[in-house]
C-alpha cells in the first residue's frame, strides 16, 4: 500500500463525532447555567420519546438522547435529539434546543467553530434557513436546516445575510459576555429547532426537500407543546 494512501474516515464516524458534539454544547451550557442562578430550571420544556412521531415522510424513529443533566434537575431539559433514518440508511438528528438564547442565533457558527467550511446558506419561506458544509480533510458534506422560535412560539424572521462571528454575541466569548451583561434582566428564552445530516456527496434535490419536510413538521410539534407547556 503506498504511504501517500490516506484510509478515508467512514460517514458514521464523522455522524457520531456531530453527535458527541453537540452533547458537548450541552454540557457547556448546563455548566454555565449552573453557575449562573439567575436561571430557573422549570422554564424549560421537558420532551419525550413520543413527543416526536416514529415516521415522519421516509423518516423512521431510530434512537432519542434525553439530556439527562442529573447534577442539575432531573427533567432532562434543554437540548433534546431524535436519531431518524430512511430504508436507504440515511440518517439525521432532530433536535430541539433551549438554551437560553436572546434574539436569533446564528446556528452556522456553532458548526464552523467545530470545523465545518460553510458552502451555502439560504433562507427559504416560512423563515427556515437551509445551510450545506463540507469538510475539507473528508469528503463528506453536511446539510443543516434550521429555525428560531421565540419564548411566545412566534417564528423570528432570520437575517437573509450570513452574521459573521466577530459581527454578533453569538459566538466564543462573547457568548459568555452576553449572558453576563444581562445577568440582571429577565431572561427572554429563544428556542431553535434543527435537522442535521451527513451525506457522502452534495444531498440531491429530492434529498433536501425531504430534510426540509422533516424539520417543519417537528417544528410544529415543537412549537405547540412549548405554546401548550408555557400556558400552564
Amino acid at each position: 500500500m503506498s504511504s501517500s494512501h490516506r484510509e478515508e474516515t467512514p460517514p458514521w464516524r464523522l455522524f457520531l463525532f456531530v453527535f458527541l458534539g453537540i452533547i458537548a454544547v450541552k454540557a457547556s451550557h448546563t455548566a454555565y447555567l449552573r453557575w449562573n442562578n439567575t436561571y430557573h430550571l422549570d422554564r424549560f420544556l421537558e420532551l419525550k420519546q413520543e413527543s416526536l412521531p416514529s415516521s415522519i415522510g421516509p423518516w423512521e424513529f431510530t434512537e432519542f438522547d434525553p439530556a439527562d443533566f442529573g447534577f442539575l434537575d432531573q427533567s432532562g431539559a434543554f437540548v433534546q435529539s431524535w436519531r431518524y433514518e430512511t430504508s436507504e440508511g440515511q440518517q439525521a438528528i432532530v433536535s430541539f434546543d433551549q438554551l437560553g438564547w436572546r434574539d436569533w442565533h446564528e446556528l452556522c457558527q456553532c458548526y464552523q467553530s467545530t470545523g465545518w467550511t460553510l458552502a451555502k446558506r439560504k433562507v427559504i419561506e416560512d423563515n427556515v434557513v437551509v445551510a450545506s458544509f463540507r469538510r475539507d480533510q473528508h469528503s463528506s458534506r453536511a446539510t443543516v436546516v434550521f429555525s428560531i422560535f421565540d419564548e411566545n412560539g412566534f417564528l423570528m424572521q432570520p437575517p437573509d445575510e450570513y452574521v459573521r462571528p466577530e459581527q454578533t454575541t453569538a459566538g466564543g466569548g462573547r457568548f459568555m459576555q452576553r449572558f453576563e451583561s444581562d445577568a440582571n434582566q429577565p431572561i427572554r428564552l429563544t428556542n431553535q429547532s434543527q435537522v442535521f445530516v451527513i451525506t457522502p456527496n452534495k444531498p440531491s434535490i429530492e434529498v433536501e426537500a425531504a430534510l426540509i419536510q422533516l424539520h417543519r413538521r417537528t417544528r410544529q410539534l415543537f412549537r405547540k407543546q412549548w405554546t401548550q407547556f408555557k400556558r400552564k
